[in-house]
């Protein structure tokens, strides 16, 4: 499912307030958007996946390009959501592939924390699933994220990936 431009837009500005400032932010098919620093040093970037806010129940899948197997990186998952949410702990699948076929699955527990008077806008649930992750291979990582039963509340899951000390 593909958002309306206007929420696409605010999920959209989400990722540039978790410290990618100064980034170019370039839409991609599949309801796929990507952010990523461009001038000097490239402080991270982030791959985002819109899911249906009615009910996600599938898994969602973003690329991440690397070229740098020296630099360790802290890798986080993020979800955007209203505070609608339900339920609001919930498991995650993470599953990395990386560009030889090698997969690595993990559990990810996620609890969201939203108040009622914060009512009017998205939230943003960050939860650090590596610290000091050092990408072993040049190429396309894709990185998958299924939920382990429905939500409801859910707008876009997305991987980000900053130079380790840097966020």
């Amino acid at each position: 499912m593909r958002l309306p431009a206007i929420l696409r837009a605010a999920a959209l500005r989400a990722v540039a307030l978790v410290g990618l400032a100064g980034c170019v932010v370039s839409c991609g098919s599949g309801g796929v958007s990507s952010a990523s620093g461009v001038t000097g040093e490239a402080r991270g970037e982030a791959m985002v996946a819109d899911v249906s806010p009615t009910e996600w129940r599938g898994a969602v899948s973003v690329t991440y390009s690397n070229s740098d197997t020296l630099t360790l990186r802290d890798i986080d998952l993020a979800l955007r959501h209203s505070v609608e949410v339900w339920p609001r702990h919930n498991t995650l699948i993470v599953e990395r592939m990386a560009p030889s076929g090698a997969r690595t699955q993990e559990v990810v527990d996620v609890a969201i924390d939203v108040t009622a008077a914060q009512a009017s806008r998205l939230h943003e649930t960050v939860t650090r699933l590596h610290s000091e992750f050092r990408f072993d291979e040049v190429g396309d990582y894709r990185f998958t994220v299924s939920p382990l039963r429905p939500v409801a509340g859910i707008w876009s899951s997305s991987i980000e990936i900053t130079k380790n000390g840097k966020r």
